[in-house]
């Protein structure tokens, strides 16, 4: 880690927050949850990194869903995302042909099938998200989607109606595929989709179901270890330095 004022981080600049990590696992035991926090405070780095180090009773999956205009383009980016974690032995063969034999072109796994048109994302998103939890027996399939509050505004502007049916869609996939957790991202807000959904009088029922997380400041153990580092990379090693800059930063 380094200081890198008003430059993009990689990687390796990331700071794990343990306890809020410990925070997100614990509730995702029991149910989904929506990641809503202030821009620039790392929800992407931190999600990434949550893939990357999740205990195996989680098989996470992320998604960014930025720039998407459609539902069929929804369906299109997590199938995407979810390709390569998909087995292909012929028991998943035989798995994803009696899910998804009456839909068409998408290949679930080792499986093509034929064309149907895009009004069967619906249908086929389902059928994904079943044949993926199905492949990992042992563990909860969390599919992490970030940005969705911009492809749901996007899809809105085009179609309220068919925003209404994806919102509505993640909610029934959520509710019928209980070993399935969905993390919710999006650095717009979600309140903000909600109210244009309200005004084009459709429901607020989507997101009930789920939990609301934030990332939130540094603790202050955090801080100062977060202090420290940065203070390292210029070769300075100074603890009286570091509750200053804390307690500064604090206030």
């Amino acid at each position: 880690m380094k200081i890198n004022a008003g430059g993009s981080p990689g990687a390796e600049d990331f700071f794990p927050r343990p306890g809020f990590r410990a925070q997100v696992l614990e509730t995702l035991a029991s149910k989904s949850f929506r990641l809503e926090d202030i821009r620039r405070i790392g929800k992407t780095w931190f999600l990434k990194d949550l893939v990357k180090t999740c205990p195996d009773d989680f098989h996470i999956v992320y998604c960014d869903v930025e720039g998407v205009g459609s539902c069929s383009e929804f369906f299109e980016r997590i199938y995407s995302a979810c390709q390569i974690h998909i087995p292909r032995s012929k028991r998943a063969e035989k798995v994803a042909r009696d899910w998804v034999q009456k839909l068409d072109k998408v290949n679930i796994g080792p499986i093509t099938i034929k064309d149907a048109g895009a009004e069967k994302w619906a249908e086929k998103l389902e059928a994904l998200i079943k044949f993926v939890q199905q492949s990992v027996p042992h563990s909860s399939f969390v599919l992490v989607i970030d940005e969705l509050p911009w492809a749901i505004d996007a899809i809105f502007k085009k179609n309220p109606a068919e925003a209404h049916q994806l919102l509505g869609t993640l909610t029934h996939i959520r509710n019928n595929y209980p070993p399935c957790r969905m993390i919710l991202a999006g650095s717009i807000g979600f309140h903000h989709v909600l109210k244009k959904m309200i005004v084009a009088g459709f429901g607020t029922d989507y997101l009930r179901d789920m939990e609301v997380l934030s990332i939130g400041p540094l603790t202050e153990l955090e801080a100062k270890e977060f202090t420290l580092r940065l203070l390292q990379s210029i070769d300075i090693v100074d603890d009286k330095l570091v509750d200053r800059i804390v307690e500064a930063s604090a206030r």
